[in-house]
């Protein structure tokens, strides 16, 4: 049996499932005294009956990965197995950074997004001794701060938070992203953006445009804003294919700086928060 401190030991058998194809499920001892961890991870949909337990929903396109953890100690007092169990799951819930986690009888689950599962993994697959740099590379403060007001005010909250890359906002950090993005914002202004676009907010050059998030980072978004904020909003989806700039959260979370309008004819879909519900979608629409 491994003499490594119990947090590698740990780190170890979850990289293993992290970094596996899933389903993945491993059993392992972790202790001369046959104490063990096992794990599962599956992918699920958005609207998966397997998800109803969290309180955190997207839409059936959106892809969530559940990782399922039971601690078992035989010959431990229950009292004593309870602050193994507690101690383990910290570092299981340290690297996976759930959105939610939910308590069965005698086991976890913690429910993660694409973002946070891509994280997991990059973090996971470096020597443990890299990954501290790797975690805060991005640096701690956000490189935009401006005011905005209106139909941009949501968008720029997240950039406030997010926008971590010091180049985001000199225009040096160009890239050709995924073609789908998603606008966020005020239900009853974005009910009008199948008509409309997206106009590009007040900020003077060479900031001007707007912010967007992919969807992969939906539900981080939404917990970045909060339950009660994210209540009375809707998600634009619109089709984009050219540069922009992209900065990123300390966690990796992304958001982008599209530098120009974005036209009715590139609008996708809008669909309320609350409930999922489709507002609008475009004629030929795939459908989910």
């Amino acid at each position: 049996m491994t003499t490594l401190p119990l947090h590698r030991v740990i780190r170890d058998v979850l990289a293993r499932v992290v970094l596996a194809a899933p389903p993945a499920a491993i059993d392992e001892p972790f202790s001369p005294a046959g104490f063990r961890l096992q794990l599962q991870r599956l992918k699920a949909r958005g609207t998966d009956e397997i998800l109803t337990r969290f309180a955190a929903r997207a839409p059936m396109s959106v892809t969530h990965h559940l990782y399922s953890g039971t601690v078992t100690c035989p010959g431990l007092s229950d009292e004593d197995a309870a602050v193994l169990r507690d101690e383990i799951e910290a570092i299981v819930f340290r690297y996976l950074n759930p959105l939610a986690v939910a308590l069965g009888n005698g086991h976890t689950t913690w429910l993660l997004s694409e973002t946070e599962q891509q994280q997991a993994a990059r973090v996971l697959a470096l020597p443990p001794g890299e990954e501290v740099d790797y975690i805060f590379q991005t640096g701690s403060v956000a490189h935009w701060t401006g005011p905005i007001r209106g139909l941009h005010k949501t968008m720029a909250t997240l950039a406030h938070v997010l926008s971590r890359h010091p180049e985001f906002v000199t225009g040096k950090l160009l890239c050709r992203t995924p073609t789908t993005f998603l606008f966020l914002g005020d239900r009853k202004n974005l009910e009008r953006t199948p008509l409309t676009g997206i106009g590009a907010d007040g900020r003077p050059e060479p900031t001007r445009g707007i912010f967007a998030i992919d969807p992969a980072s939906y539900m981080d978004a939404l917990v970045q804003l909060g339950e009660e904020e994210a209540r009375e909003l809707a998600v634009t989806e619109f089709a984009h294919n050219g540069q922009c700039l992209r900065g990123h959260g300390p966690l990796g979370i992304p958001i982008y700086r599209i530098p120009h309008a974005i036209p009715s004819s590139a609008i996708r879909s809008v669909t309320a928060v609350a409930g999922n519900q489709v507002l609008y979608e475009a004629p030929g629409a795939p459908v989910e």
